[in-house]
């Protein structure tokens, strides 16, 4: 029953959530089957039918977006020019609707995500190959810093003599 509950809780607002972990745990079980059910709560001490804010239709539950348009920098015009939405930055106007900037920004995010996994991929491939070219040639890390400690010894020995000489 709690995972239930808590699953419920994790896809309200802060808000939202807040009212609900009060009523959760009233002993009222009608609340908690409420909230099971996603239909409003009614408020405490009134009647059924005043419910609290929760009649609007949460915003999980929404699709469309009533908001203003959006005011897009120089690098979102880019963004839409290369998404297709206009030809040329130029064409893009001051103000943009919202689920269109949304859109052109998940292709972005979509496109350089695919982009840098290919680039991650041909990095792999030719450190691997540079790596095996190295054993071939006789070269490896151990031995590059064996040959390291051993000249910093050498240095450190050459330091003690001319500190003792001196």
């Amino acid at each position: 029953m709690f995972r239930q509950h808590l699953s419920v809780l994790r896809q309200l607002r802060p808000k939202e959530a807040e009212s609900v972990i009060k009523r959760l745990f009233s002993s009222d079980n009608k609340t908690s089957l409420q909230l099971l059910n996603r239909q409003p709560l009614p408020a405490r001490n009134s009647n059924i039918n005043n419910v609290v804010c929760c009649t609007k239709t949460p915003y999980y539950f929404q699709t469309k977006r009533f908001e203003s348009g959006v005011a897009p920098s120089n690098m979102q015009k880019k963004i839409l020019v290369w998404t297709k939405y206009y030809k040329s930055i130029e064409e893009v106007p001051n103000e943009i609707s919202r689920n269109k900037m949304d859109n052109a920004m998940d292709w972005f995010r979509i496109r350089a995500c695919t982009y840098m996994i290919i680039a991650t991929a041909l990095a792999c491939i030719v450190y691997a190959i540079s790596g095996k070219r190295a054993r071939n040639r006789g070269e490896s890390l151990v031995q590059e810093r064996i040959d390291a400690n051993r000249k910093l010894r050498e240095e450190g020995l050459k330091e003690k003599e001319s500190a003792t000489t001196s």
